[in-house]
């Protein structure tokens, strides 16, 4: 009986442990959505961890593509190109967001789960610099190949 007490103590504790964490991080993702040098996306609630990570990431993804500052360049291949490539340009552009980008999970329980997904501006500037180095890497050797001809 004793050992059942001790037991049900722990548990209540381990109860109130999760609960303040998901507090800390809700607190720490309207920091975030105040903060102008982010970019975020959130899921809502959704029916597991996985679900929510991914309607986070298209949230993110929505709120990204919203900034008008932005050149299309960064999401889609160019008017030439055809459907399988720019599918393949933004799966992997989606990628490497999903792999930079930092996430809070904001509930999981009762079967729901929440999350948070943000990214600095400054490191997703980073990523496209990459990418834009990349491109001009593409035609350099382009134009070299071109010249041996």
């Amino acid at each position: 009986m004793k050992k059942f007490f001790i037991f049900l103590i722990a548990l209540a504790f381990s109860i109130n442990g999760f609960s303040q964490d998901y507090r800390k991080n809700r607190k720490e993702a309207d920091k975030i959505k105040a903060n102008a040098g982010f970019y975020w996306g959130e899921s809502g609630e959704c029916r597991n961890l996985n679900k929510a990570g991914e309607a986070a990431l298209n949230s993110l993804l929505d709120n990204i593509s919203g900034d008008k500052s932005l050149l299309s360049l960064y999401f889609t291949d160019s008017d030439n190109g055809n459907e399988e490539q720019r599918s393949r340009v933004f799966v992997t552009f989606r990628d490497e967001l999903k792999k930079q980008s930092t996430d809070l999970v904001l509930n999981d329980n009762d079967g729901n789960a929440a999350v948070f997904l943000y990214i600095s501006k400054d490191d997703f500037n980073k990523i496209c610099s990459r990418r834009e180095k990349k491109i001009a890497d593409y035609i350099a050797e382009g134009l070299a190949a071109e010249e041996q001809l």
